[in-house]
């Protein structure tokens, strides 16, 4: 804990905590990264950045109404995040709210469709009910981002589950 009583009403730089909490929510140690993260924003309460750690961790957690919360508090502190957004997406498909996943995925691809992410989002959003498309989606994400292991490696998925195991290979392969 940040012992606040001795910062005063001094401004403080919280990303020391900041980069402790991304490199282990990187580790998956989410429950550490989650200190780290609230250590932030007892510097800093509008620390966007401490928001999306803990919005990683409550979703690792499988705590979505939480997460939820915290994507949006990432959001309004942040401004348009790219990685929140597709996170969002993926809160509202769990919490059942499967138009709102599909709209939010949506309009990231439209105001960012240079960004793998948005397409890849879409792509797990579709997977079960459109594997054609899905599989569309992840080739578009790794002819923008082909270092996109978690794309590729979803690919490489589908295209099993379709009975294509040279497609897969070679999927698994590139990933």
């Amino acid at each position: 804990p940040v012992d606040i009583l001795s910062i005063g009403l001094m401004q403080p730089y919280p990303y020391p905590y900041i980069n402790r909490g991304r490199f282990l929510s990187r580790l998956k140690f989410h429950k550490s990264a989650a200190s780290e993260a609230r250590a932030a924003l007892d510097i800093s309460p509008t620390c966007g950045e401490a928001y999306a750690i803990l919005m990683e961790s409550s979703f690792a957690d499988r705590k979505f109404m939480e997460a939820y919360r915290y994507a949006r508090l990432c959001l309004l502190n942040r401004g348009p995040n790219i990685a929140a957004r597709s996170k969002l997406a993926l809160i509202y498909r769990e919490i059942g709210e499967e138009e709102k996943a599909l709209k939010t995925a949506q309009d990231l691809i439209k105001d960012s469709p240079q960004s793998a992410e948005g397409y890849y989002t879409k792509a797990l959003l579709l997977r079960r009910s459109d594997v054609p498309e899905a599989i569309r989606l992840l080739r578009k994400a790794v002819g923008l981002s082909a270092r996109h292991t978690e794309a590729w490696e979803a690919v490489g998925d589908l295209l099993a589950l379709q009975g294509d195991r040279d497609g897969a290979r070679k999927a698994f392969e590139t990933a």
